[in-house]
């Protein structure tokens, strides 16, 4: 295994929207400053272009976003479909309470309920586990099935646990080799990095006294908070309703299908919620409230993007 050296001066996603902005700045500036500095001309910029596709194919491959996609989504699918479950049988262990082996508590539904809602997967399988044990126990289960449970139910449990801990295992492999990706080519993304800072040294150098107003394109730091404002004005924003009525403290969910972090936020004053500071990318959109069906949404936001996506809620 390579030994990672990574040397660029913040996160990767960071890394490659600087970047950009500096070859968006040499590609207007690359004859003033190759005056001065002869190793820059327009077949340098045309080779650093071409270092920033292969860095952006590192940190975000297309095939395995793609896969990752299509997995988060279908890890979601898979947890939604519980909630509707999970207040059958609740019901029916109620019903069944006084004959059981084991207290209704000791089941684990409202940790798989609490798990659902921060969408929480590993507890969610760790829960889906307990709570399947406790039903099929010898003592449990005939009890259970004199009240309406079937064991086509606890089959159809059995299969989402399945199905939830193989399509989880299937996506930590995968962030796994995203960052194998990022590990075994480290060289590759410092030269990108190491280029991009001699790009700003010769461009604070040449305009220092031609043109001082375009110093803070070649200045890492400028650039950076100018970044940070920009991301700050990207948000996603809406309102949250239900027939119509406002519903405030709803938990939402904005889950990176690409790059950026998990963003959360909760509904209140009117049902407005609102997410800034985000990552351009592809994301998925959840919210939870218990009593309605969670609602999922895949998404793409753009740079300097005020997205407003109002939410409507259905009851189960």
């Amino acid at each position: 295994m390579a030994t990672v050296e990574l040397k660029t001066d913040g996160p990767l996603d960071s890394t490659v929207l600087l970047g950009k902005m500096v070859i968006d700045s040499l590609t207007d500036d690359v004859t003033v400053i190759g005056a001065s500095f002869k190793t820059i001309d327009s077949n340098f910029l045309t080779a650093l272009k071409s270092k920033h596709t292969l860095v952006m194919g590192l940190i975000y491959p297309s095939q395995l976003i793609g896969k990752q996609a299509k997995l988060t989504r279908d890890i979601y699918g898979a947890m939604d479909a519980l909630p509707n479950m999970l207040l059958i049988t609740e019901g029916q262990i109620k019903d069944a309470k006084d004959s059981l082996k084991t207290l209704p508590k000791y089941f684990s539904i409202s940790e798989i309920r609490t798990a659902l809602h921060k969408r929480d997967i590993p507890t969610t399988i760790d829960s889906l586990n307990n709570f399947i044990q406790s039903l099929n126990d010898k003592d449990n289960f005939p009890v259970l099935e004199a009240k309406g449970l079937t064991k086509a139910t606890v089959t159809n449990y059995t299969n989402i646990y399945t199905s939830l801990s193989t399509l989880f295992q299937d996506r930590v492999d995968l962030e796994k080799n995203r960052a194998a990706l990022v590990d075994n080519n480290h060289t590759v993304i410092n030269d990108y990095w190491a280029d991009i800072k001699n790009v700003c040294d010769k461009g604070k150098r040449v305009f220092k006294t031609s043109n001082p107003t375009k110093v803070a394109n070649y200045t890492i730091s400028k650039l950076s908070a100018k970044l940070n404002r920009d991301l700050k004005l990207n948000d996603i924003h809406g309102k949250i309703t239900a027939k119509d009525v406002v519903i405030n403290k709803v938990f939402v969910e904005l889950i990176p299908l690409e790059s950026g972090r998990r963003r959360t936020a909760k509904s209140k004053n009117g049902g407005l919620y609102e997410i800034g500071g985000v990552v351009p990318g592809k994301y998925v959109l959840s919210a939870t409230l218990k009593g309605y069906k969670i609602f999922s949404e895949e998404m793409e936001i753009k740079q300097g993007e005020k997205f407003n996506f109002d939410i409507e809620l259905e009851g189960l």
